[in-house]
């Protein structure tokens, strides 16, 4: 009806007959404006149709799950970026209890969640959450929250090839890409991990290869460089001269560092250095050349690595020089 004003009124009618007799009066009518419910009821049905469009188009994947009242966790459905992350056809899951549905969630952390948050309202992220389905597998970043009581939804996004870019990304900064050994980043964080649980006395050897042609000279080579090659086999010689807990280095160029930590007699790096030795001896094959190589050794025995970490290594540095200056391919042991 128009009201007075010029506002459109909703007003709901009710018909009663009469039943007392009245002259020319047969029913009473009663009306009752309606115009704010009817609006909110609008609202709210435009309300559901942005959530259920949102609910569809949403590139995060969504699940719902409700809680029965004997307490069993049912899943209620999914959205199609659910399907397309998880490579599955959820409509088929639709009803069965979370354990059925998806039985790799059976008695976890993720499945009490759910529950939590489905009888508590308790929210919760998983910024990192491995999960390892039939379909698929992956890293993913989840949110999970209480919907109505009883109800949760849970969103999640695939940060696989994002954890995959971080990890390669790390591997890049902290390790050569050349040898694979770790470089001076590493290292330090070696020397800091070592000076903080108050090693044992440690020693650092510093190494710096001699090839008997000018190695920038195998470098400029055309194809694939040779100076990489010697590098790559130098480097797995170290490591296969050296214990696991001990760390080989690349400083850059052809400079290379090991910390050896606990050990019981100061024989145990004279044998490694010796180890070294012999397998630098040996030729180093790259293309169609016989490579012979050397090094210059420097080497430093830490009394008191948690105060002296860089001490050592400088002192090491000076020893290797010292080697070098007379006559390269020697050691030299450093002493003030």
């Amino acid at each position: 009806m128009r009201a007075a004003d010029g506002s459109d009124r909703t007003i709901v009618w009710t018909t009663v007959p009469q039943a007392l007799p009245m002259p020319g009066c047969t029913a009473w009518q009663t009306g009752v404006d309606k115009t704010a419910q009817k609006a909110a009821e609008a609202a709210l049905a435009e309300a559901e149709r942005q959530v259920n469009a949102l609910f569809l188009a949403s590139p995060m994947g969504m699940h719902l799950y409700r809680l029965e009242p004997d307490g069993d966790l049912v899943f209620a459905g999914a959205n199609p970026a659910a399907d397309t992350i998880l490579h599955r056809d959820h409509s088929r899951l639709t009803g069965q209890p979370v354990e059925t549905a998806f039985p790799e969630l059976a008695g976890s952390e993720a499945a009490e969640r759910f529950r939590r948050a489905c009888r508590f309202g308790e929210a919760w992220k998983a910024d990192h959450f491995d999960y390892q389905g039939e379909q698929a597998s992956g890293a993913y970043e989840l949110h999970c929250f209480q919907t109505v009581p009883g109800a949760c939804a849970c969103m999640f996004l695939d940060q696989t090839e994002h954890k995959r870019l971080e990890t390669r990304l790390r591997m890049q900064a902290l390790y050569d890409p050349l040898t694979g050994v770790p470089t001076v980043a590493v290292r330090g964080a070696h020397r800091h991990r070592v000076a903080a649980r108050q090693a044992p006395p440690g020693l650092s050897l510093r190494g710096h290869p001699h090839r008997p042609g000018p190695f920038q000279e195998h470098q400029r080579h055309p194809g694939p460089h040779r100076g990489d090659a010697v590098l790559v086999e130098i480097a797995a010689r170290l490591r296969a001269c050296v214990r696991e807990l001990d760390t080989v280095a690349r400083m850059g160029g052809d400079e290379f560092v090991i910390v050896m930590e606990e050990f019981d007699s100061y024989k145990r790096p004279i044998q490694a250095i010796k180890r070294i030795r012999e397998e630098l001896r040996l030729p180093v094959r790259v293309q169609e050349l016989e490579l012979s190589v050397t090094a210059s050794v420097g080497l430093a025995l830490g009394q008191t690595p948690a105060a002296s970490a860089e001490e050592v290594l400088r002192n090491a540095n000076l020893a290797m020089h010292r080697a070098k200056a007379m006559g390269r391919n020697r050691v030299k042991s450093f002493t003030q």
